[in-house]
């Protein structure tokens, strides 16, 4: 969205043809924004097919409750009762206040956000349920998006990545990435390939990273 104040960049890299990593953004009206960045267990057409399900009833739901905690929370509801056995999604999503400049985050066991302004670390906060896997409650978690902050969402595919050294990318290469002042989400993706240049990508990566001017 073209947003005064903010601009958002958005790189994703699928393992195969299709891909369970998703991110959208939503209009709720009055100056907020619903954002999302989520990553359904598996891959291929099945995760694709079930990513699919999961956009169109949080985008119903999203606009039924401004709160990110609730809308978790009923949307889990509906795909804990629809979901094949063993299927889930980790989910981060955010309504961000664009005349208060603050975005209010809950998380569906997805990796923590890493928000980036004088210094690079990541969000301590407490995180609900996967989506799917039974009743949970999701804790809200407010940010203050001043001039100059970052924050950036991801997936694990790009935490996780391997190198033929079955090493992984791992969260002090993602702080080192965006300590850097060139730090894109694009340069991220690259930087993960890179590093697993001689493996296998097993798993979808995704980045979105949302800046406050």
């Amino acid at each position: 969205p073209l947003i005064p104040g903010f601009t958002f960049e958005t790189a994703w890299c699928p393992a195969g043809a299709l891909a369970g990593d998703w991110f959208d953004f939503i209009d709720l009206g009055g100056q907020k924004y619903g954002v999302v960045l989520a990553d359904v267990a598996g891959q291929g057409m099945p995760a694709a097919l079930l990513m699919s399900a999961t956009r169109a009833l949080l985008r119903s739901v999203a606009r039924l409750h401004i709160s990110p905690g609730e809308t978790l929370k009923n949307l889990n509801q509906t795909l804990t009762e629809d979901f094949p056995a063993g299927k889930f999604v980790t989910m981060i999503y955010g309504v961000l206040d664009v005349a208060s400049r603050e975005v209010t985050i809950a998380s569906a066991g997805h990796p923590r956000p890493l928000l980036v302004n004088h210094h690079c670390a990541f969000v301590d906060m407490d995180s609900g349920l996967p989506l799917g896997l039974g009743v949970s409650s999701y804790p809200e978690y407010t940010i203050k998006l001043e001039a100059g902050t970052q924050l950036l969402l991801y997936t694990d595919g790009i935490t996780e990545a391997m190198n033929a050294n079955f090493e992984e990318y791992g969260p002090a290469r993602l702080i080192d990435h965006f300590l850097r002042p060139a730090a894109c989400v694009d340069g991220l993706i690259d930087e993960v390939r890179k590093f697993g240049t001689g493996s296998d990508l097993i798993d979808d990566a995704t980045a979105m990273l949302i800046r406050s001017r």
